[in-house]
């Protein structure tokens, strides 16, 4: 579905409106965000619910939902029993009306979410499940932690995002990883300072006060700088890298950052389609697994290897890439970023495109 955008002129002008902010827990009740009410006067957004979602590997999902009065929800889903117990997952997006009492939430997920309101408010599943959210008596604001890509700009000791997905406009917090943030684009190109640049970062939307004030506001957190993009943009020239035929070099598993490649040998994932074959390096020795996708699920075959020996660091991680490929369930490409989720939906490998060599 089409997403608002804003002018580069608008985005531009909003750079003044910047405000201090301190730390504030996951979840906020009143007063409500300056930023996020939109057209809730006119309208009964924004407002919170909580409900229950189905699960294949556990007992239930409980899950909390926000949606504002500009289209934008959250969501954030809590795995009940099983293995991923525990396991918390967040997705943001815009939500929309198909009919008079029929909602819409299109995001990051696969497919998107179907409610019907009944008289009272509440929200039912469409799919004929007895699944139902209760709208909560007091506004509950959920403060999502998401990988994001957006339009970054800093001018004059503040720093906006303008979030591809949901079109909002958020003001970037300087704690937790902003200084590399704020380095990287500093040192993108000298004359084209001040200009939007488009960057990709995991981090949270949080609820921060504003300066003297008990109004709250949206400012996101960078908990993690990924990379910008120089000369792109929310439009379709942002292109995901393919999935197959690419040789995708890890950056991240079970939590930790990839070691520093031994001899040129970092860990790789390359999947042919053809063969259904994956094969790379676990960062110390060579494999090759099969593997099998369907409805947008994958499974690998257990890996066979080669049997070198190497540093302590690079055999640990060869044993944390064996179970990784182990538990693997789905995998997401965004732009050049491979992402391995386990069957709760925790990402528990992340790799980047390994550039070709320059000949």
């Amino acid at each position: 579905m089409p997403f608002a955008r804003l002018p580069l002129a608008a985005l531009c002008a909003s750079l003044l409106l910047l405000g201090a902010c301190r730390s504030a827990p996951d979840t906020r009740e009143e007063p409500v965000a300056s930023d996020v009410v939109g057209e809730a006067a006119k309208s009964p957004y924004p407002a919170s619910y909580a409900g229950e979602l189905p699960c294949r590997d556990c007992e239930r999902i409980e899950a909390r939902l926000n949606l504002f009065g500009d289209g934008v929800y959250y969501l954030q889903e809590t795995h009940r029993g099983g293995a991923s117990d525990g396991v918390v997952s967040d997705d943001i997006g815009r939500w929309s009306r198909t009919g008079e009492k029929s909602l819409r939430l299109d995001g990051g997920r696969e497919t998107p979410l179907l409610f019907d309101e009944d008289a009272g408010g509440a929200l039912l599943s469409a799919d004929g499940g007895s699944h139902r959210f209760e709208r909560d008596a007091t506004l509950r604001v959920l403060e999502p932690r998401i990988h994001l890509r957006g339009m970054f700009v800093a001018l004059g000791g503040g720093a906006r995002f303008h979030d591809c997905l949901t079109g909002r406009d958020i003001e970037v917090a300087t704690d937790a990883d902003y200084a590399a943030l704020d380095r990287a684009y500093a040192a993108n190109d000298p004359s084209s300072s001040g200009q939007p640049v488009l960057a990709t970062v995991d981090g949270r939307i949080a609820q921060r006060p504003k300066t003297d004030s008990p109004q709250l506001q949206s400012a996101l957190v960078v908990e993690r700088f990924r990379k910008l993009w120089p000369g792109e943009s929310c439009s379709a020239r942002y292109v995901d890298a393919d999935l197959f035929g690419t040789t995708w070099k890890l950056a991240q598993i079970d939590g930790r950052l990839a070691i520093a490649a031994p001899e040129g040998n970092p860990g790789t994932l390359m999947l042919d389609e053809g063969a259904q074959r994956a094969s790379g390096s676990t960062g110390c020795n060579r494999y090759t697994s099969a593997f099998a996708m369907e409805d947008g699920q994958v499974r690998f075959s257990p890996a066979a290897m080669t049997r070198m020996a190497c540093p302590a660091p690079a055999m640990l991680q060869e044993t944390a890439f064996a179970a990784m490929l182990d538990k693997a369930a789905r995998l997401k490409v965004s732009g050049q970023q491979l992402e391995v989720l386990d069957e709760a939906g925790a990402v528990i490998a992340r790799f980047d495109v390994m550039p070709l060599p320059v000949e």
